[in-house]
């Protein structure tokens, strides 16, 4: 489901390919042979186990449902450190303390003004948006970026734009349920999943609609495919046919003498 931005969601686009964790995650998941280089074989690989993996019932498309699944197997070592992240004393387990500490600090951060309510998102003028003399909105509780989206999507369960203390109050505990089943007050990183889902839910929704460019309500092998095209033509930087390290960082092994190299080595 990752586009190689990240690999582990659909419908994003190429991205920079710069940065040490992305060269990882990269190689990780295209280096089949560990060779240190990827080849367009090796990419085409990739792309047909990921589809086959994603659709479950082999019924030759990838449903929402089905694409749930696929975001939550592509995202795990994200949802590994948000569990971590709230788990403050890291006894592996998550307390309705830890929880409630851990949605009090995001909506304090949101609501830069202290009034109560969580409203707009960064960018959208409304009444009384005014600029300050540096240039930005000069009120306090606008907030932008994935996360003010996301916050949105969880919280604002009336879609009127804004999210009261109350309304936080009642959502969250109504979150917390998703993971703890058993009613015991707390649940374990094995328990995260559906809320982990939850939180991404409108993400999920909207990387699969981008997917589905035909509107039929399932992801083809060629809608899931596409978010590989183009990775060897923008990561292959010094354009000698595969990927390698040297495309990082700049790399001397550029022309037909790096290319004729690399292939030598990964035929060896």
């Amino acid at each position: 489901m990752g586009r190689h931005g990240g690999h582990d969601d659909f419908g994003k686009g190429h991205g920079r390919h710069g940065g040490g964790r992305h060269f990882e995650r990269l190689f990780e998941r295209f280096d089949a042979n560990d060779d240190g280089v990827i080849t367009e074989a090796e990419i085409e690989e990739v792309r047909s186990q990921s589809f086959a993996s994603a659709d479950a019932d082999g019924s030759g498309d990838i449903s929402l449902e089905e694409a749930r699944a696929e975001f939550l197997t592509r995202s795990n070592d994200r949802m590994v450190r948000a569990f971590q992240f709230i788990d403050k004393d890291g006894d592996g387990s998550v307390s309705q303390q830890e929880a409630d500490q851990a949605a009090n600090r995001m909506f304090n951060m949101l609501d830069r003004d202290g009034n109560g309510t969580v409203e707009q998102v960064r960018g959208q003028r409304g009444p009384g948006a005014e600029d300050d003399e540096r240039g930005r909105r000069g009120s306090g509780h606008r907030y932008g970026g994935h996360g003010g989206r996301m916050f949105l999507g969880m919280f604002d369960t009336d879609a009127d734009g804004k999210v009261s203390r109350e309304d936080f109050d009642a959502r969250r505990g109504e979150l917390f349920a998703l993971a703890d089943t058993d009613g015991d007050g707390s649940f374990s990183l094995d328990d995260f999943g559906p809320l982990w889902l939850e939180i991404n839910e409108g993400r999920i929704v909207s990387m699969f609609q981008r997917a589905d460019a035909d509107g039929s309500l399932g992801i083809t092998a060629e809608e899931h495919g596409k978010r590989l095209d183009g990775l060897m033509e923008h990561a292959d930087r010094n354009k000698d046919g595969v990927i390698t390290k040297a495309d990082f960082k700049g790399g001397k092994n550029k022309g037909k003498g790096g290319h004729k190299h690399h292939r030598d080595h990964h035929r060896g």
